[in-house]
């Protein structure tokens, strides 16, 4: 996901406002687009801050414009800030305005558990679950547990025809 940003003078602004959530790693970047010309040369970092935390990031702004946001940042659930800075040869520092938009929750990252199995995976179990019974039935009547003396008849209600 790219976040697409104007840089003119020391106004930063959204192209599109970002919608995010927390726990994403590696996955979203910022472009900046320079506009003006205290932006053609220098050293640019982008600046990022998440509400909930202490640290700001600091990240060197690559020639074609873009940098990864820091994992740390979009770690939790809060306000991200962003903003720039060029940093000149002769001493002269440019800064912008910061932007912000909100790193929403998720439910990833919970304690994980199996899924829920389908109707489908429901009966195969259920059938691979009564063929090791039968199996193991089997198994003890090949090794001999149920034999043994015969025991009673038992009263019989109905003559069987012989």
């Amino acid at each position: 996901m790219i976040i697409n940003l104007i840089v003119e003078g020391q106004q930063l602004s959204f192209v599109k406002k970002p919608e995010t959530v927390k726990g994403t790693r590696g996955y979203i970047q910022c472009r900046f687009s320079f506009v003006s010309a205290e932006w053609e040369n220098g050293n640019f970092r982008a600046m990022f801050k998440n509400s909930k935390l202490s640290d700001v990031y600091h990240c060197k702004i690559a020639a074609d414009g873009t940098v990864v946001i820091p994992h740390e940042v979009l770690a939790e659930q809060g306000t991200v800030s962003i903003a720039a800075v060029a940093e000149h040869e002769d001493g002269v520092r440019v800064t912008t305005s910061t932007v912000c938009f909100y790193n929403d929750n998720t439910i990833y990252g919970e304690k994980e558990t199996d899924p829920t199995p389908s109707e489908y995976m429901q009966v195969i179990n259920a059938a691979e679950e009564a063929q090791k019974i039968a199996q193991s039935v089997r198994d003890d009547a090949d090794s001999g547990k149920f034999n043994g003396a015969p025991g009673k008849d038992g009263a019989r209600t109905a003559k069987l025809p012989q």
